[in-house]
């Protein structure tokens, strides 16, 4: 890469180098000419002053004499009449175009195969030109003076092209070694370091790169630990429901029970429960929620008394739904955003909390609160002020739980833009609180219990 930039950067200096030098070149060469030719004029004219003032009365070898007074070998005179024919001096018989534009009173210019040729009008007593004087001379003089001037312009192109090899080589420099840095920091990423800082630049295209790379390597540390969590939880909150059902079949199979259904539901509630357990775990750990919606969360209560009413009825208790409603023909539907199976789970994890730590009948309400739909599971039972942070702390597990722990269903909970907390601690008050849904009236008879609310029976009444 390194050579590819400083050959890249000489290239593209050589090009602007001689889009840059071919003009100036030809500029050069035409200042010169035009600075050559206008030499040669003026000492044209200067060697006309020296002839007679009627030149074409004087003696060729007169004339000749004068011409050779000028001591220069590289230049040559010519005089000629009006009819543009030879006089004197060293030139063409003829007049040449530059003679002939002379005779019509103007200094004219040319060029004689590679040689500069000047005619300047001399004029008679009535003002016309009456005889021109025609110089000439080498054209190596200019050439010299170009080449010269050319060269210097070759010695700046090639300084030019030092300083940008060296500009080239600061450049890779000052590119590469960010570079290096942020492939260190990638080498370390890959190698499982994802606490790597990427260095800071001052280039933004760079520092954009570094902090793009920072943030897939925080977005990958995630997802590891949502998916080491999974492995982790997963093995904690299966192993005592797991330990339930061997216990359940293992006394079914030892002291069977006349009618071989009831370990049967048992068993298959178990599964049921440790399934749900197993895709609310991936949910978390992927946090790919797949069925976030409007869940009517009237609903979802009585769906959950209904699921728990057995386990309730062992324990001689009892399980209550309130969703706040107007009394009448019909009632408001109590609506939140979110995930049902989430919304299932953590309600699963407070319900049986309630019935294996709790104490008296466990009661379900829906209450609209400020923009949030609050979820309360309420049970007559109470807990020391202070128990939150430990309710709550990660890997905390009941006695005989099957569910998947306080800890998991807060981190449901604000997976679903919500919060899990503990409202109260006598009676014992575990809240969910939602994002509101739309509110919509459903008709269909209601009962009118405490709080105002809609009252299911006790669970597993029919509904």
């Amino acid at each position: 890469m390194r050579r590819r930039i400083i050959l890249t950067v000489l290239a593209a200096c050589a090009l602007g180098i001689v889009l840059l030098f071919l003009p100036a070149a030809q500029a050069v060469r035409d200042r010169e000419h035009r600075a050559e030719v206008a030499s040669l004029q003026r000492d044209a004219m200067v060697m006309a002053s020296r002839l007679p003032s009627d030149p074409l009365q004087a003696t060729p070898t007169a004339v000749a004499a004068i011409f050779a007074g000028d001591g220069d070998d590289a230049r040559h005179y010519a005089l000629y009449d009006e009819a543009g024919r030879l006089v004197a001096g060293d030139g063409p018989a003829e007049g040449d175009d530059p003679v002939r534009r002379a005779l019509l009173d103007v200094v004219a210019d040319g060029t004689q195969g590679r040689n500069l040729v000047a005619a300047v009008p001399l004029e008679a007593a009535d003002g016309h030109p009456a005889a021109v004087l025609r110089a000439e001379q080498e054209a190596l003089r200019a050439t010299g003076r170009i080449r010269i001037s050319i060269l210097r312009l070759a010695l700046m192109a090639l300084g030019a092209l030092i300083v940008a090899a060296v500009a080239g080589v600061l450049l890779v420099r000052r590119l590469v070694r960010p570079l290096e840095a942020l492939r260190a920091v990638a080498q370390r990423i890959g190698d499982g370091d994802f606490t790597q800082e990427t260095p800071v630049t001052g280039l933004s295209e760079l520092d954009q790169l570094g902090d793009s790379l920072r943030s897939s390597a925080n977005r990958i540390a995630r997802l590891l630990t949502r998916e080491r969590a999974f492995s982790s939880d997963a093995s904690h909150q299966l192993r005592t429901p797991l330990a339930a059902l061997r216990t359940t079949l293992e006394t079914e199979l030892y002291a069977p029970r006349p009618d071989p259904r009831l370990a049967i539901e048992e068993g298959l509630r178990a599964v049921d429960r440790l399934e749900r357990t197993v895709v609310t775990l991936l949910d978390l750990a992927r946090d790919e929620p797949p069925d976030r919606a409007e869940l009517d969360l009237g609903e979802r209560l009585l769906a959950a008394s209904k699921r728990w009413q057995p386990d309730a009825a062992q324990r001689g208790r009892a399980i209550e739904v309130h969703t706040a409603g107007e009394p009448g023909a019909g009632r408001t539907r109590i609506t939140a955003h979110a995930s049902a199976s989430a919304c299932d789970h953590i309600l699963d994890v407070l319900i049986e909390n309630a019935l294996v730590h709790g104490s008296g009948t466990v009661m379900l309400r829906a209450v609209p609160r400020h923009g949030v739909i609050g979820v309360e599971v309420i049970d007559e039972g109470s807990v020391a002020r202070d128990a939150e942070p430990r309710l709550f702390r990660r890997r905390e597990s009941w006695a005989g739980s099957t569910g998947i722990g306080l800890h998991l269903a807060r981190a449901l909970a604000e997976g679903e833009g919500g919060r899990l907390r503990l409202a109260d601690t006598a009676p014992t008050t575990f809240e969910l609180l939602l994002r509101k849904g739309e509110a919509r009236t459903r008709t269909g008879a209601s009962d009118t219990g405490r709080h105002g609310g809609r009252r299911a029976a006790v669970a597993g009444e029919p509904r």
